[in-house]
């Protein structure tokens, strides 16, 4: 039994090794940097008391912005409420100018 390969046949074969030789060089660069960056386990419990503590602060930081807002908008409604009769400064006789 014999096997023929001519060279189309062998460069098609070189072509899909290289591609597959790629994909896993790819693959394994990926795994390598993924090892490079990840903190470690200990630094990740750590983290998490961390983040609780951020997150209560975020909780009262946004409660007192909310409260902040809430007043904001009862000052902007009170402003639109006010009569309209009130004089201004310039047209009050006590504060205008005099030669």
């Amino acid at each position: 039994m014999t096997i023929q390969v001519d060279a189309a046949d062998f460069a098609t074969a070189v072509e899909v090794a290289s591609w597959v030789a790629s994909m896993v060089a790819m693959l394994i660069m990926g795994l390598i940097v993924y090892f490079m960056v990840r903190p470690s386990r200990r630094s990740r419990r750590r983290d998490s008391e961390a983040e609780t503590l951020q997150l209560e602060e975020m909780v009262q930081l946004m409660e007192r912005m909310e409260r902040r807002l809430e007043t904001l908008e009862r000052a902007i409604r009170d402003e639109h409420e006010a009569p309209q009769f009130l004089e201004t400064g310039a047209e009050r006789a006590e504060y205008g100018r005099t030669k």
